[in-house]
């Protein structure tokens, strides 16, 4: 029945009478216009809403999955393989990370990048010089390097006229070299051939040499903290009649210790005290021939305790080794604790390193002149290993002379004079237990055509400081640099699913840090 029809309009129960008809489709219009205006945002937004959701979730654990796959690749390269599988700059790897997470199984992306700051493996030389000066006008013979103070070294050599000189200059922690010297003072106008310079205490120095006549001397003076010399001698020892290639060493406070040939080129050791002040003892403390037949450019370094091992040319040019004990008030034992012949071919001018425990490391001129580093195990008690554990060559034409520095994680450098009188460095790798690496790291012409007698120090970090004769027998001073941390950095893009991470790290000698992380929709 038309004039009965019952209409709901949101639950609200209406009644269409006869004097009313027409008059109901305006408001049953603006009721549906209001249901459209406030349900269907409202299931729109609840729809989204729900997609949404089912994003985020499936976002999130792409995401983790992601996160994992870089942290597996650190560790790959750290402690797994891939580390191995990227040797050079530009090399790269990819696999799939090996185990799933949240089902998702993430491939993986590492690539060998440049370091920032142009960091490398221990042992890379840079290739060119940072700085250089000409701190003597004269001929500079057998010049040896020693820090003073902050950024004051000083040089000691054989000068003009057979003097023996000390000059002083700066080198800053970045290698670079003041443009002048700070100071020269002639310590020995009669004379003086191999000094070797050694800090005392405070400002003072010593250095012992032999004269014209092979007299062995030991001489203190004064430098102080700015680079300026006090120009005059504290004390004089004359502690041989002959000392030839004299090295020193503390021994303990005051107590300090020559070795050197001696008459008939006998090897002798001889220790004698000074005081803080530079005041020399008299007298000698004690002295003792640890080899009776030859002795020639004789290096010493402490085992441990009371125990000193000396490498040295013995007779027929033979590399001779001796373990002597020095007590800290000077006193030596009559007897040495062992004394060897390791190497039955030429060995000139050896220079000994501890390389760790009881592995050492020489660096000499062998067989023809080339240069040649060898390991030797010898006990802290001073028992001396049959042979030497290992031998590289690492230059097979000329080494001169070699003046070695430990680096970091068992790299040795050596600066030498090698082919065409050439002023040459390499850089080796040695394992704990003496095997040397058959490949060298690097190497360096870093003066051609002259450089004689260097001498290597570490200023600071990667910056490394060489005096040597160089052109025209001038003495010069050069700074340069040689990695001295393992520093490699890594490129890592790991992606599952629609979602990429990548990451840069650097690892420097062991220690990653984490430089970049970037999470992209793909």
């Amino acid at each position: 029945m038309k004039q009965g029809l019952i209409k709901y309009i949101c639950g609200r129960r209406l009644k269409r009478l006869k004097t009313q008809e027409g008059q109901i489709l305006p408001l049953t219009l603006a009721a549906l216009m209001l249901v459209a205006l406030v349900v269907t945002p409202f299931l729109s937004n609840a729809d989204t809403n729900l997609r949404s959701t089912g994003t985020y979730g499936a976002l999130n654990k792409e995401s983790y999955a992601c996160d994992a796959a870089v942290e597996h690749a650190i560790w790959n390269i750290t402690d797994g393989t891939v580390g191995t599988l990227l040797p050079t700059i530009g090399s790269t790897t990819s696999y799939a990370l090996p185990n799933q997470v949240n089902g998702m199984t993430p491939a993986i992306t590492v690539t060998r990048i440049d370091a920032p700051g142009g960091g490398g493996k221990v042992g890379t030389i840079t290739n060119t010089i940072t700085d250089s000066l000409m701190f003597y006008g004269g001929a500079a013979n057998t010049p040896e390097i020693i820090p003073v103070s902050g950024t004051i070294y000083a040089a000691v050599y054989r000068g003009a006229t057979d003097d023996g000189f000390v000059t002083t200059f700066s080198i800053g922690a970045d290698g670079q070299i003041g443009a002048a010297i700070i100071d020269t003072y002639a310590f020995d106008t009669l004379r003086v051939f191999n000094p070797k310079i050694i800090h005392v205490s405070g400002t003072v120095y010593a250095v012992v040499y032999g004269n014209d006549k092979n007299v062995g001397y030991a001489k203190t003076f004064q430098i102080n903290t700015n680079g300026t010399i006090v120009k005059s001698v504290i004390d004089t020892l004359n502690f041989a009649a002959i000392a030839k290639t004299p090295r020193i060493i503390n021994i303990s406070g005051s107590v300090f210790a020559c070795v050197y040939g001696g008459n008939k080129d006998v090897g002798i050791i001889t220790t004698f005290d000074i005081s803080s002040a530079g005041v020399i003892g008299n007298a000698a403390i004690d002295n003792m021939t640890f080899d009776t037949s030859n002795c020639f450019e004789p290096d010493i370094i402490l085992l441990a305790g009371s125990n000193y091992a000396i490498a040295y040319r013995g007779t027929g040019v033979n590399g001779y080794f001796a373990t002597i004990t020095v007590a800290a008030n000077g006193a030596i034992t009559d007897t040495v604790v062992q004394s060897r012949v390791v190497l039955n071919a030429n060995f000139y001018e050896p220079n000994i390193l501890r390389v760790s425990g009881t592995v050492y490391a020489i660096a000499f001129r062998g067989a023809a002149s080339d240069g040649f580093i060898s390991t030797l195990n010898i006990t802290d008690a001073g028992v001396i290993g049959v042979s030497f554990i290992d031998t590289l060559e690492f230059d097979t034409t000329n080494g001169y002379w070699p003046s070695m520095v430990a680096l970091a994680g068992g790299v040795f450098a050596v600066a030498y004079r090698g082919d065409n009188n050439d002023g040459e460095m390499v850089t080796v790798s040695i394992a704990t237990n003496g095997d040397i690496n058959a490949t060298l790291i690097d190497s360096l012409i870093y003066e051609a055509g002259a450089a004689y007698e260097p001498s290597l120090i570490q200023v600071t970090g990667d910056v490394f400081a060489l005096v040597y004769r160089g052109p025209t027998d001038h003495g010069w001073v050069i700074t340069l640099q040689i990695s001295n941390s393992d520093i490699k950095a890594y490129n890592i893009v790991a992606r599952s699913g629609g979602t990429q991470i990548t990451a840069q790290i650097i690892i420097t000698t062991g220690v990653v840090r984490v430089v970049s992380w970037n999470i992209l929709r793909v």
